[in-house]
């Protein structure tokens, strides 16, 4: 069994705190496409949510996350 399953990836300083909304669904997709073949994809930051992240930035995060 080559199954994977990838978890983390999200940088909540660079990414969600700096990034734009379009960097974020960019990065989302991205790693999305890289594990598609592979197995599964637990998309999380590595260290939890700032509270100084926009909301905005937030909502992209879990609308990609969500899309299929």
């Amino acid at each position: 069994a080559g199954d994977i399953c990838l978890m983390g990836n999200l940088d909540p300083i660079k990414l969600l705190l700096e990034g734009t909304p379009e960097l974020i669904q960019s990065e989302i997709s991205s790693l999305k496409h890289k594990i598609k073949e592979k197995g599964g994809l637990i998309i999380n930051t590595t260290e939890g949510i700032p509270k100084q992240i926009p909301m905005d930035n937030l909502r992209v995060m879990i609308e990609s996350i969500k899309k299929r």
